[in-house]
């Protein structure tokens, strides 16, 4: 599942289309005046005879320059503003540490399953990396961070593949899978520690360990979202029951 940030919106494909349009026409219209005087030798010499023409060449070549600078202006405007729509959209909807889709995009992915038809297979994940206090604490915040961004790395690459991974705050990670059962997450999770076997191979010092419930809505027949949410919350959150 992707959360869609097109920057491309109706109204801005309209105004390139359009600016590609009339770099169009005047390049057309560029050759076919360029080819005239080419072809037509009587015109050639009344640029040079005629003062009137002359003025109008003049004028004529002054319109095409015009065009070509202000359409390289509008394009080059275009595309600024482009790329601070795309920034303030990475500011909104991606984690500032991790580039994941941060609360706000998991907010956006409770709001998409409102109607009961539509949760009636999803399958919720919530994971923690389990030693991230204790490396906090022994090793400082700079590791910690260190952990929260080569795990979310781990947890895209995988994640994506199955459904929606993002970071619901802190310390927890969110996993929802739209068609989900038993194996779905069996797999996810193999891999998850399959990678992380790897990972914390080479990172004696500072591995990753994580602790994670899931809840599937086969199971709990949820009505809402929420209620599958609030339910995965306690799993995760009474760890000694």
């Amino acid at each position: 599942m992707v959360i869609s940030m097109d920057k491309y919106t109706p109204k801005s494909h309209f105004f390139k289309i359009t600016k590609i349009i009339q770099a169009g026409f005047v390049f057309a219209t560029f050759i076919v005046f360029i080819c005239f005087i080419i072809i037509n030798s009587d015109f050639r010499m009344a640029l040079f005879q005629s003062p009137l023409a002359t003025l109008s060449t003049m004028l004529l070549w002054t319109f095409f320059l015009a065009n070509v600078i202000f359409i390289i202006l509008d394009l080059h405007i275009f595309y600024n503003d482009l790329r601070a729509s795309d920034d303030i959209q990475r500011i909104t909807y991606l984690d500032d540490l991790t580039g994941m889709p941060n609360r706000f995009s998991c907010d956006l992915v409770f709001q998409m399953y409102a109607e009961p038809e539509k949760i009636r297979h999803v399958g919720c994940a919530l994971i923690e990396i389990d030693n991230l206090i204790t490396t906090n604490e022994q090793l400082g915040r700079e590791a910690g961070n260190q952990l929260l961004i080569d795990f979310s790395n781990i947890l895209e690459e995988i994640g994506n593949d199955y459904g929606f991974v993002g970071r619901n705050g802190g310390n927890e990670f969110l996993l929802v899978i739209e068609n989900s059962n038993k194996q779905s997450m069996d797999n996810f999770f193999a891999e998850i520690h399959t990678r992380l076997k790897r990972y914390n191979a080479l990172e004696l010092n500072n591995p990753i360990k994580i602790y994670y419930k899931y809840v599937l809505n086969d199971e709990l027949h949820a009505s809402r979202f929420s209620d599958i949410i609030t339910e995965v919350y306690k799993l995760i959150h009474n760890r000694n029951d």
